[in-house]
């Protein structure tokens, strides 16, 4: 997909942080897939917390900080458990092996570090560019982002501490490494929030349409052939 290039953005950034070391004024808008991921009820455990303990009664300190300990568990738990089934459903392209070496090379390079993660609270936001001179298989990223949620749902409903998400395709930027804003996140959080209502993960159309289309492409290269067959998995 074409990226365009929005210039000029650091005189708009700067006035609402300060200046940073950065050389690159430029900053690039494109299609991103974005999983926006929460882990329901724990703005109620976090309310619960009133107010510090008094140091001198022992037991109730004890309390505050198991129950402290138990909310971050389980939020760190949840966020550990995306990104290690994430790694496991990425880590096997059977696809790759049909690339020459040369070509396995060249895409080693291009498919470095393609999907970021970004940490808000008891949420965790997955987002991956579908820029192709960034990414040469990107639905094989966005496999990796629909079974790890799914499976991040079925672990987090075994350990009593279920989840609720929204995965679309958008527009958006990265302001930073692990900053991510756009439409893309916008939608992902509204079928998080709006559309799934209990514990489930929600698929977008756009994300839809964008698998579809994908996988009843014809194929120029083994690049875009890899992409087209892990479309058709995705669906």
């Amino acid at each position: 997909m074409a990226d365009h290039v929005v210039r000029n953005m650091r005189k708009m950034m700067a006035k609402r942080k300060p200046k940073t070391n950065k050389t690159n004024s430029d900053l690039t808008a494109g299609y991103y897939v974005v999983a926006f991921v929460d882990l329901l009820g724990q703005q109620g455990h976090l309310r619960s917390l009133k107010g510090l303990p008094d140091k001198s009664k022992p037991e109730e300190m004890q309390e505050f900080v198991k129950a402290l300990k138990n909310r971050y568990g389980v939020v760190t738990g949840m966020r550990k458990s995306f990104t290690n089934f994430f790694n496991v459903f990425t880590r096997e392209n059977t696809w790759a092996a049909k690339l020459r070496p040369d070509q396995r090379e060249i895409y080693k390079q291009l498919a470095s570090e393609p999907i970021q993660f970004q940490k808000f609270s008891d949420s965790a936001i997955v987002y991956l560019p579908l820029r192709t001179d960034r990414f040469k298989v990107p639905c094989s990223g966005i496999f990796g982002v629909l079974g790890a949620s799914a499976s991040t749902l079925i672990f987090s409903l075994a350990g009593g501490h279920p989840v609720r998400g929204g995965i679309d395709l958008g527009v958006g930027l990265e302001i930073s490494r692990g900053e991510f804003y756009g439409s893309a996140l916008a939608r992902a959080h509204t079928l998080e929030s709006k559309v799934a209502s209990y514990p489930r993960v929600v698929v977008g159309q756009e994300l839809v349409t964008y698998l579809t289309c994908t996988a009843h492409q014809n194929p120029i290269d083994i690049y875009s052939q890899a992409n087209r067959d892990a479309a058709k998995i995705c669906l």
